[in-house]
């Protein structure tokens, strides 16, 4: 990757404003890496470092079913807010530890895609290594971001939400997407997580929210992940 790709990719990191949850913050940046043993080796020694830190926590994700997308790899970075991000943005250029790394992934990783989100709403939950996420993008239409958020509010308060294996957040792109939203899912199984899929998509609380919802929102199709590993 190159310096101004990871500059951005250790700074902007991808989504979120939440009630419940620690980071504010959060950049998230897809790959193509052909040496997933040097890429973890390079990221260890790189979060260890002191230059690495700024509060914020990274998760290192793999691709299990991303239909036309050809990254293999996915990276979130959280921060607790934007004063953390412009620290290490300042500390990168200077920062031995980050050229390192730089150099070990430079012929084995290529970005494909970044962007950075705000955090809107969740449940409280956090993932772990080894959950599965299930990610879906929706396009709302203008003028009906505060309808939607209402009305997610209300299934995020849901009984069936309640039952979820494990995160269920809302979260809005500011930048690198076309969707106004992204709704993140995760289970620490891929049966539980498509388990709790079914079980949501058959519930009146579903149901509720999609009537609240269909007139003025499309879906994308939805992509699922694995957490390799998490660095705090």
């Amino acid at each position: 990757m190159d310096r101004k790709v990871l500059t951005l990719l250790s700074v902007f990191l991808l989504s979120l404003f939440c009630m419940n949850a620690t980071a504010q913050v959060e950049y998230v940046f897809t790959s193509i890496v052909t040496d997933s043993a040097t890429l973890m080796e390079a990221l260890d020694d790189w979060y260890a470092s002191n230059d690495s830190r700024a509060g914020q926590t990274a998760t290192l994700f793999e691709s299990v079913i991303n239909g036309e997308d050809t990254s293999t790899h996915s990276t979130i970075i959280d921060f607790p807010d934007y004063a953390s991000i412009e620290s290490i943005m300042n500390r990168l250029p200077a920062s031995e530890d980050f050229a390192k790394m730089q150099r070990r992934t430079a012929a084995i990783s290529t970005t494909v895609w970044e962007g950075l989100s705000v955090r809107v709403m969740d449940n409280g939950k956090s993932w772990k290594k080894g959950d599965f996420l299930w990610a879906l993008g929706v396009q709302v239409s203008r003028g009906e971001n505060q309808a939607y958020e209402a009305a997610f509010k209300k299934y995020l308060n849901s009984k069936t939400v309640k039952q979820a294996p494990g995160l269920l957040r809302l979260v809005a792109p500011r930048a690198g997407s076309s969707s106004n939203y992204v709704v993140l899912v995760t289970a620490p199984t891929f049966v539980a997580l498509n388990e709790f899929y079914d079980a949501s998509g058959a519930s009146d609380d579903y149901a509720n929210f999609l009537s609240e919802v269909k007139d003025f929102s499309t879906a994308s199709a939805p992509e699922i992940y694995r957490v390799v590993k998490v660095w705090k």
